[in-house]
């Protein structure tokens, strides 16, 4: 099965409107073009999956806390977990209030558009606990949905930021670390073998057929560069962007037009002014 970084890649070759796909030498302007189109892509792609993980995860949170089970050890990795994306937010305070609650609408609207394939995908963890003979079949499920997003979200940042350095030698990925929520991936991991206990149980819900299936319809409607574009018009809609609604033609909008509202006030993570 093809992986999500492999996907990735892909997705990713052509980066920048007439660049070679093979590694190239690059100029100071198109070394400037590239760093702003993974800016812009950074900001419309790649964080999605970080904050629909960031979602679900609060759901497993909530629970928890409801059963006061954020304590000992599952606590300790749980508030790891959550100190990774509260990280993750303060990076997403360099851009001004109005770009944040325009991507934070853009997640939900994305979200709305893969409920379907989301809903598949938990409703094969749920059957597969319970044909495996496992109680608390909804918790598990939902943990190991937090669990898939937040690998899905590590490896399509590092198919992402390996394309760039690959094709035209620049490393960008220092500038965006957060996005790689690289304590989430560990404490969360660790919490998730503390509930599910694969190699006790035997346990392998990411090889069962149904989920595998599930899995690749969710990665294939989450990368579709049409379902972004229809998420990102509606974004624009709900934050009043009638500027840039009545200036360009409603089947190219969105997507398009997210890169270019990403790209305001940010340029001082590249340029250093």
């Amino acid at each position: 099965m093809e992986t999500v970084k492999e996907k990735a890649k892909v997705n990713y070759v052509q980066l920048a409107n007439g660049v070679h796909p093979q590694k190239v030498s690059l100029s100071l302007r198109e070394s400037i073009a590239v760093m702003k189109d993974c800016r812009a892509r950074v900001w419309s792609q790649v964080i999605i999956p970080v904050l629909i993980a960031e979602a679900e995860f609060m759901k497993v949170w909530d629970i928890c806390e409801e059963r006061k089970e954020i304590r000992f050890n599952r606590g300790k990795w749980l508030r790891g977990t959550l100190a990774s994306f509260e990280k993750f937010r303060e990076w997403l305070k360099m851009a001004d209030q109005h770009t944040r609650a325009l991507i934070d609408d853009y997640a939900i609207q994305v979200q709305k558009r893969i409920k379907r394939e989301q809903t598949s995908l938990f409703v094969t963890f749920r059957r597969y606990f319970e044909e495996h003979g496992q109680k608390d079949l909804d918790f598990k499920a939902n943990v190991q949905m937090v669990l898939t997003y937040i690998t899905l979200a590590r490896d399509l940042f590092d198919g992402f930021f390996d394309t760039y350095q690959e094709r035209f030698g620049i490393d960008l990925r220092k500038e965006y670390l957060p996005v790689r929520i690289i304590d989430a991936d560990l404490q969360f991991s660790r919490f998730a073998d503390d509930v599910i206990q694969p190699s006790r149980n035997d346990l392998h819900p990411c090889k069962n057929w149904a989920s595998i299936k599930a899995y690749e319809e969710l990665i294939e409607k989450l990368m579709s560069e049409k379902m972004l574009d229809k998420a990102g018009l509606e974004a624009l809609k709900l934050n009043n962007e009638d500027e840039f609604l009545s200036k360009i033609e409603r089947e190219t909008m969105g997507f398009e037009k997210l890169k270019e509202k990403y790209n305001v006030g940010l340029d001082k993570r590249i340029t250093g002014k």
